[in-house]
């Protein structure tokens, strides 16, 4: 997460595509997409291990000005909208293929 929405700019091969409505230009590799996992572990990772009362008070307000949550406010929205889409995404692995992972409740590696 980027606690101020304007500087965010997604690591190398990635865009703003997904925040523009459109599709990415190319697909991208299952190593691409791991990196960028890690990237976004280590992210998180690294904000809550520095959390700091007046971080955790302060507010994230995205460009629009259409959402405003103070900074455990919005990883807790983070993280339910990500576990939405993880459910979508076992959704539809099921019904193509009748296949999906099972609940994964830790990371098997560490950070």
């Amino acid at each position: 997460m980027t606690l101020t929405p304007k500087s965010f700019l997604p690591p190398s091969p990635f865009s703003l595509s997904e925040f523009e409505d459109r599709m990415p230009e190319r697909t991208y590799t299952k190593e691409e997409l791991s990196n960028y996992l890690q990237f976004c572990r280590k992210k998180c990772h690294d904000l809550i291990a520095g959390l700091t009362t007046e971080i955790a008070n302060s507010y994230w307000v995205n460009e629009s000005e259409t959402m405003r949550y103070n900074v455990v406010e919005i990883l807790l929205y983070n993280m339910r909208h990500v576990q939405h889409h993880a459910a979508q995404l076992n959704l539809l692995l099921r019904q193509e293929i009748n296949d999906a992972t099972e609940w994964v409740y830790e990371a098997e590696d560490a950070l």
